[in-house]
Order: structure tokens, then C-alpha cells, then sequence
């Protein structure tokens, strides 16, 4: 082992095909995508703003949502999600069996971590089902996946902005099936 990095590729020569080389680098200009987050600075703004609407669009198309209506919010508040709904007989569970539920949530988590802060509660109460998800929550996942396509174009900015932070709270926590 050297002292400027990883030296594998001598111990290990099966290994050098996928080591990084830094001489092998060019860069072409600043980034503008990056894991699928569209990136745009505004130097004069000082603002960098973030953006997933190709991803978002992908996997609107990949679950075919292409024809769903856009909303203007995630989470019906007057539909909970409880776990009373999940299904317990064999044609329920039969029904649910081959929708992808799942990929459908981690896809929206995806968003969440990236750009998507705005759909981290309902896309939580909607992971919660994931071991036995009913319709109710399916539905619920494509309200998600409606308001998405609504906002796809909506960008998450840093930066010198001078705006005024609002934010709601369900502090007492009802809507929560397990308090």
C-alpha cells in the first residue's frame, strides 16, 4: 500500500480495468446533471436550484400514470391510512399480489431524498403498508404519483433568496393510526 491512495491495481492486476485513474478525467464545464438531478446555477441569483422533473416524468411513464390527473396536494387529510385496511382475506391479498406497490414507493423515495421534500410524509405513511398494502394505500401511492406529475417542474433552491418559510404541522399526531 503507497501513501497517495489505493495502490490495489499492483497488488491485484485483474482489478485495474476498474480502477479510477485520475489522469483519465476531463472535465468539460460545471455539472449540470448528476444521478438524475438536474443542476442550474444562477450566479448573479447566487442561487443553485435542483430539480428531478426527467425522473419524475419516468416514472410516471413507468407505472403508467401517463393518464392520471394532476393535483394540487399528496395526502387526502379526510382519507387516512389505517392498518385496518390492509387486506386479510386471499382474494384481497390475491388482488394486490402483482401490483407493484413496492417499486412504486421506493421510486418515490428516490424523489424524496433527491429533490422532493414535499411528499416525504405521505410517501412515509405510504411506506408503512409496504409488508401488506391494501387498494386504500395503492390509491394512495397514485395521489402521490397524481400530485407529482402536477409539480414535476417544481425546483428545490439554495441559495441568496429572500422568501418567507411557511410550513403546517399535525402536532397532536391524529391522523396517525398508531397513536
Amino acid at each position: 500500500m503507497g501513501h497517495g491512495g489505493w495502490q490495489g491495481h499492483r497488488q491485484y492486476p485483474e482489478a485495474k480495468p476498474f480502477c479510477f485513474d485520475p489522469g483519465s478525467m476531463v472535465i468539460t464545464g460545471p455539472c449540470r446533471w448528476l444521478l438524475g438531478i438536474k443542476i442550474e446555477c444562477d450566479l448573479e441569483g447566487k442561487t443553485t436550484a435542483l430539480s428531478q422533473h426527467a425522473y419524475i416524468e419516468s416514472i410516471i411513464s413507468c407505472f403508467n400514470f401517463d393518464n392520471l390527473k394532476p393535483l394540487s396536494i399528496a395526502m387526502d387529510p379526510s382519507a387516512p391510512r389505517l392498518k385496518s385496511q390492509c387486506p386479510t382475506t386471499l382474494a384481497g391479498i390475491a388482488r394486490m399480489k402483482n401490483v407493484p406497490y413496492r417499486e412504486a414507493v421506493g421510486s418515490l423515495m428516490y424523489a424524496v431524498m433527491g429533490t422532493r421534500p414535499d411528499i416525504a410524509f405521505a410517501t412515509s405513511t405510504v411506506a408503512q403498508y409496504m409488508d401488506n398494502p391494501g387498494w386504500e394505500h395503492w390509491e394512495a401511492v397514485k395521489r402521490i404519483f397524481r400530485y407529482l406529475k402536477g409539480t414535476k417542474d417544481m425546483k428545490l433552491v439554495y441559495g441568496d433568496r429572500k422568501a418567507n418559510l411557511e410550513g403546517f404541522v399535525d402536532a397532536d399526531g391524529a391522523l396517525q393510526d398508531h397513536r
